[in-house]
Order: structure tokens, then sequence, then C-alpha cells
């Protein structure tokens, strides 16, 4: 019973510091990290007042209207050798400013908080907890739309941009994502058998498949991590998915044979001792290395 009287307390405290904390939210007190370029003033948000940060903020606005693209502001910046800086965290760099090479998806983060322009807003992010496979318990965040932010306070503080440039900067973001600028999610369906698997032997990072063709019928393997960065001209490489399917295809029909099912399914019992364990296929090697040379 007193355990079960603790328990019932906890849960009421934690309530009500829960409710606390949506209160001072709500009056737009609550307070939590700022993205770099605003910062705390006491119990204001304001502008930077370090030049530096202010004006490199203010380029990748400036460079994302008349570019309109989050790739375009990129290559500008590389192009111009400016560095972005960001804020760290905790460790022995705790609040201080890291300088370094302006990224896409940071692009995209930038011109997507709210803060910029000037809102306050609480509940961007939710946290929800999950069960691993292995029975672990994860907490994980994760970005919530525009119309499920739980407390929007506008002109709260002085912005970089005004409400109705972010909103024009949202719809430009989700037009480029129709145009193929979105990042790559998850692989859940396609044409390509190895979606997925493939890695890139140039840069060793992740092929993604473009489709290409009238309807979109032919696709390609293709790596452009660094041609989205501005790192290269170019897709480090680019090849059709039909004759390498095929090749893996002609591979994995001629390895499965009587004997390879019959020693396949006496791995998986542990019949053949330490002899199974030793023909066993590595299943869990997780990818395949392509190394094609660079296209062009």
């Amino acid at each position: 019973m007193k355990g079960t009287f603790a328990q019932a307390e906890l849960h009421i405290i934690r309530a009500r510091l829960h409710g606390g904390k949506l209160n001072k939210a709500a009056k737009g007190e609550l307070r939590f990290a700022l993205p770099v370029g605003l910062v705390w003033n006491g119990d204001q948000i304001v502008i930077d007042p370090d030049q530096e940060v202010r004006g490199a903020v203010r380029m990748v606005f400036d460079l994302f209207a008349r570019e309109s693209t989050a790739f375009g502001v990129v290559q500008r910046f590389n192009e111009l050798g400016l560095r972005f800086p960001r804020r760290a965290y905790g460790g022995a760099w705790d609040g201080k400013l890291i300088w370094g090479r302006l990224t896409h998806s940071r692009v995209l983060g930038v011109l997507a908080n709210p803060s910029y322009a000037g809102m306050y807003v609480f509940g961007r992010y939710q946290s929800s907890k999950e069960v691993e496979p292995s029975g672990e318990i994860r907490s994980r965040s994760r970005l919530m739309p525009q119309d499920a932010w739980r407390i929007v306070i506008p002109d709260h503080h002085e912005g970089y941009i005004c409400a109705d440039r972010f909103v024009v900067n949202r719809e430009r973001l989700a037009a480029n994502r129709t145009n193929g600028e979105e990042l790559p999610g998850p692989v859940r369906e396609g044409l390509c058998l190895l979606q997925g698997l493939l890695l890139c032997g140039v840069c060793g990072r992740r092929l993604g498949v473009r489709y290409t063709g009238n309807g979109g019928i032919y696709p390609i393997y293709q790596c452009v991590w660094k041609h989205r960065e501005a790192l290269a001209p170019r897709a480090c490489l680019s090849v059709p998915s039909a004759p390498l399917d095929q090749a893996i295809t002609d591979r994995l029909v001629s390895a499965i044979t009587p004997v390879t099912i019959e020693l396949a399914r006496s791995a998986r019992s542990g019949g053949c001792g330490s002899s199974g364990r030793a023909t066993r296929p590595s299943w869990r090697s997780g990818a395949t290395k392509l190394s094609i040379p660079p296209t062009g």
C-alpha cells in the first residue's frame, strides 16, 4: 500500500510541475535553448549582440530570398568562403560558439524555426517512450506539425524576419520538397532491389534512388551528398539499377542449391555445432559496398 501511495504522490507532483511549466510557457516566460543568433537577456529574448553572428544568420535569409532553395544558400556560402556558427551545449565548450561549414540540413533548420520570426513557440517537439525489440525503453522526440504546436505567441520578441516572410519561406520549402530537394527518408517501397543497402564507393554514404524518364520508370542508384552540400559539382556516382539488380539476382539464384539450403537449415537449428557456426552466413553485414568510378 505504501508503495502505491508513493507512486500516486509522484504522479501528482509531476502533474503539478508540468502544469506550472505550461503556465510559464503560456506567458512566454519559460526559458529554453535558443537557436544561434538569439540569446536570453534576463527574461527577454533578444538578437545576439555579436555582429558577426547576426550577419551570418541574416545572410541565410537574404540568400534564400534570392536563391529560393536551401541548396542555393549552401552553394553561395561555400563560394564566398563563409562559415556559420553553432552554439555548443554541454562539455568544455558549453555555451561557446563554434564556427564551421554551413550544411544543407542546417539551412532547413534555420528557415523552419519560428523563433527567427519573433514567435515564442512551445511544443514544437514532443517526447514519447518506445519499447525496443530488446525490451529496453527509449525516449524519442519528434518534430510536430505547425497546427499541433501547443503555445504560439506572435510578436514576442524582435526577429530576423517577419511572420509573413516565415510563412512564405515554409511554402517555398514545401514546394522544393516536391522537386526533390527533401532529404531521402527511410526506404519503404520502390522498383529497385537494393535500395537502402548500397554504399557509395567514393564517399561511403548510402546511395539513394532516383527515378528518371517519362513517368519515372527508369530508376538509378545515385549518391548526391557532396553535390547537395555544394562540395562537388555533380553526384559522386550514378549507375542504372537494372543491370546491377540483375547481376545480384543471378548471383543469388546461383548460390541457392539443395546443399546450401540444407546447410542454412542446419546452421539455423544449431545442428552442426561449431561447424554450423562456421558455415553460418553473415546476414548482419547490413550493407553492400558499391565501388564504381565517379561519372562525368
